[in-house]
């Protein structure tokens, strides 16, 4: 139980989080139900309550077989039709401090995970690596699996947290809206 309320919490906190700093502004659409399921690596059940939440308090509007949408508007905010474009440029230097804190940490991590996780772990994760291609996901999805099972299969949830954070904060929603014709970072 402990570790379900972990991961609404943590979903909870970072989608609101994005939404109050403008990340995902007013008018924008929120990633779909799966979506956020795969980019969190939570249950359809948390996403869906996490989603109540947030509509509850007034940040998002839900509707039945539509995609969410953000309906917080800070004070002095710019118009619902702000490109994701101007988001991104204004949040271009935490982005790159993401990318270098990345380049940083995550190469140790993943080696010292891939030691640690023995062998058999290690031919399931690299399984899901040639296997997940034929699935036509797009490369960054297939390798960002990959990496998510190293690390849970070191057994720290740290690492795999960590990167789980990192990994939050270098998307863009500019490129969730777009996910079909451009590859996220």
């Amino acid at each position: 139980m402990e570790q379900k309320n972990r991961l609404f919490d943590f979903l909870y906190q970072s989608l609101r989080e994005q939404i109050e700093t403008g990340l995902l502004p007013y008018g924008s659409a929120l990633p779909s139900m799966s979506q956020l399921c795969e980019i969190y690596h939570v249950g359809m059940r948390t996403v869906r309550e996490v989603l109540k939440a947030l509509a509850k308090e007034g940040l998002i509007q839900t509707a039945e077989r539509k995609p969410s949408r953000v309906i917080y508007r800070p004070s002095g905010n710019h118009s619902p039709e702000e490109p994701s474009v101007r988001t991104v440029l204004e949040h271009r230097d935490s982005i790159l401090s993401v990318y270098e804190t990345m380049t940083i940490l995550m190469p140790p991590l993943f080696s010292f995970s891939a030691l640690v996780c023995g062998e058999e772990k290690m031919q399931h994760c690299l399984w899901i690596l040639a296997h997940e291609k034929k699935v036509r996901r797009n490369k960054w999805q297939t390798y960002s699996m990959f990496l998510h099972e190293i690390l849970s299969a070191s057994g720290s949830l740290l690492f795999r947290d960590l990167y789980i954070s990192l990994e939050l904060y270098a998307q863009i929603p500019f490129f969730w809206e777009r996910r079909g014709s451009i590859v996220r970072p």
